[in-house]
């Protein structure tokens, strides 16, 4: 069996394919992580191609030494039509491809997302099971787009966030920043103010720019929200692939435990829906074993926007300098 791998790239990717697997705000999101991490990333994502079809598109890139996805694992997925059911031969190809560039590049590392199948073993975990990798249990909180309507999504929010959200609505007056409404100014704006809560100053100019064309070209949206004329909050949530996540943020301290983030939360799940590339939002990994409670308390409030809790297994395998040989 004929089995390649292409790059991802503006000239080897068709329109078709991009809607196919869900393929969003690649180009950008790329150049941003590379803005943001330097020489330490390069992106690897790569379409699967068998009896010259596109069966299959894996994202994963290379980061600081280890083949991943940025704050994830490689995400692999076939086209259930076109592979005809020959799953394990192209997971094991797959495989094969991503030990291959993790030697070519000199990585020591290689971490994979994955799925239980009904609550067992994927056709992909028996086979990274079989080939040793070790498995790290972990849940997703994830808001499904399915059937997603505002008024169904308010209900299942954690009970004391309610208000929290009710509060915003009331008393915050709210800017969105998007393709049909895009302003330089207010984005530099927000700019000033992450930096002034920060009190330093956290990525590059062309960071921030590319993520302003992120938005203007319908791939995400910053929200603003003023008090009493004064900007108190602002929220930026992205699409990548096929999942909206929640980018980056900034509150005035002191208005924290009035519910400007629930508020600004809630509506960038809501929004990012209305956008229509996706078919989630993510609100990250909760793992059971957090030792620091500060982080443990992000991710409970996390928690409380989600609607499903979903078990992942983060499969891992280390390699030795120069090999992918144990």
């Amino acid at each position: 069996m004929n089995i390649k791998f292409t790059p991802v790239n503006a000239s080897s990717i068709t329109q078709e394919t991009y809607e196919r697997f869900g393929i969003s705000n690649k180009a950008l999101s790329v150049e941003y992580y590379q803005e943001y991490y330097g020489a330490s990333f390069q992106d690897l994502s790569f379409l699967v191609i068998m009896e010259h079809k596109v069966v299959g598109y894996v994202s994963c890139c290379e980061l600081n030494g280890k083949l991943c996805l940025v704050g994830n694992g490689i995400c692999i997925r076939l086209d259930d039509e076109n592979s005809k059911g020959r799953f394990k031969l192209l997971h094991n190809a797959i495989l094969s491809h991503l030990q291959a560039l993790a030697k070519e590049g000199g990585g020591k590392e290689i971490i994979i997302k994955d799925i239980l199948n009904n609550g067992q073993l994927s056709c992909l975990g028996e086979i990274l099971f079989n080939n040793r990798y070790k498995s790290s249990l972990t849940f997703e909180m994830l808001v499904n787009y399915s059937d997603f309507t505002e008024n169904n999504y308010y209900r299942v929010l954690r009970k004391s966030y309610k208000s929290l959200v009710n509060w915003g609505r009331k008393n915050l007056d709210i800017v969105y920043i998007n393709n049909q409404n895009p302003c330089r100014d207010s984005f530099s704006t927000f700019q000033q103010f992450h930096q002034k809560i920060s009190g330093r100053i956290t990525r590059s100019e062309r960071s921030w720019q590319l993520q302003y064309d992120m938005v203007c070209n319908s791939f995400g949206e910053l929200i603003l929200a003023y008090l009493d004329g004064k900007l108190v909050a602002g929220s930026l949530f992205v699409d990548q692939d096929n999942v909206s996540i929640y980018f980056t943020g900034v509150y005035e301290r002191e208005l924290f435990n009035f519910g400007l983030s629930h508020y600004l939360t809630y509506q960038g799940i809501y929004r990012s829906h209305l956008r229509g590339n996706t078919s989630c939002f993510s609100l990250g990994y909760f793992d059971s074993d957090i030792q620091d409670p500060k982080w443990y308390n992000v991710q409970f409030f996390k928690k409380g926007f989600c609607k499903q809790f979903v078990p992942i297994i983060l499969w891992s395998k280390s390699f030795k300098e120069g090999s992918t040989n144990e």
